[in-house]
């Protein structure tokens, strides 16, 4: 069988964890950039989220210049996780980024994939 990206970088920071502090007690860290950043909100969530990680601090996520991800479930359950310490997050950008956008959409507000909706609105000529 085969295992998830997911579950494979779970066992392996779970082993490199249990090499650096056999009692558990160390501490995850995830970064990205643009889609990247994207990625590790996702992996910060699931590890945040696996009782295997509960010993271990909060799991740390840095994400540089990544659009906004999941849909209100999504949302709720990552805020459910800020809320009672399981995971911080620092969502860096810039107010001029343009994030990762396809190159057309449907309608003025558009959703991808039952991501996070953008308006066009947002976008002014300079």
């Amino acid at each position: 069988t085969k295992i998830s990206a997911v579950d494979e970088i779970k066992d392996k920071v779970a082993q490199i964890g249990c090499e650096l502090d056999p009692s558990g007690d160390y501490h995850v860290s995830v970064a990205g950039h643009g889609m990247a950043g994207g990625m590790a909100t996702v992996l910060g969530y699931f590890l945040a989220s696996d009782p295997a990680f509960q010993s271990a601090s909060a799991v740390r996520v840095f994400s540089f210049a990544s659009s906004r991800i999941g849909d209100v479930n999504f949302q709720n359950s990552f805020r459910h996780l800020e809320i009672s310490g399981r995971i911080l997050h620092a969502r860096f950008t810039n107010s001029h980024d343009l994030s990762f956008l396809p190159l057309f959409s449907l309608s003025e507000n558009w959703m991808l994939c039952g991501f996070y909706k953008v308006s066009h609105s947002r976008f002014r000529s300079s």
